[in-house]
């Protein structure tokens, strides 16, 4: 749980080098789909790039992310799936898919 109240999961995302790297994802359950990861992790990780992918926001809007490739370790298994970079960073960190927290309950 984040300070501003938002229920978070801890992922941990990796690149094609396989470094993990830990992070708390902010539940959003109002976007499905994607892991949202911020700049400074993909590049970290060095995502490779894959292409764009316009997303409709919360209030209607719709807009153009970059689309990364990367590989989450979710209950023990490794994923490989397409990650987003927002232009402007989730005060969190990063958003997770409602998909993957629901999987465990």
């Amino acid at each position: 749980m984040t300070a501003n109240r938002e229920a978070t999961i801890r992922v941990a995302v990796a690149g094609p080098e396989h470094r993990l790297e830990a992070v708390d994802a902010v539940i959003d359950p109002g976007f499905n789909g994607f892991l949202t990861l911020p700049s400074q992790l993909v590049r970290t990780l060095q995502l490779p790039f894959v292409g764009h992918r316009r997303v409709q926001l919360g209030d209607g809007r719709s807009i153009v992310l970059d689309l990364y490739l990367a590989t989450v370790l979710w209950n023990k298994e490794e994923r490989e799936g397409l990650v987003l970079k927002p232009r402007v960073d989730h005060s969190s960190g990063c958003l997770a898919w409602i998909a993957i927290a629901s999987s465990c309950m």
